[in-house]
């Protein structure tokens, strides 16, 4: 999810998984149990975040906009 590698994402907590690159399956797979969801330049569609787990409580966009988080689709 660092697609430029210029994120030091270590600060922000000592229970933290960084992937350098993941597609949308692989991502639906690794955020189970996950509380919070960090994406950089990440196209993450309507359909994607119907199948988020419910413990997902949030998406940050870690880059300019939110342009690739589609909120539309989720209402």
């Amino acid at each position: 999810m660092n697609f430029d590698g210029k994120l030091d994402l270590s600060i922000l907590s000592s229970d933290l998984t960084v992937y350098d690159d993941t597609t949308p399956q692989q991502l639906l797979e690794m955020i189970q149990n996950a509380n919070i969801i960090i994406t950089k330049e990440m196209e993450v569609s309507g359909e994607m975040i119907r199948q988020f787990p419910d413990s997902v409580k949030l998406i940050c966009e870690t880059g300019t906009g939110y342009n690739n988080i589609d909120f539309n689709e989720n209402k």
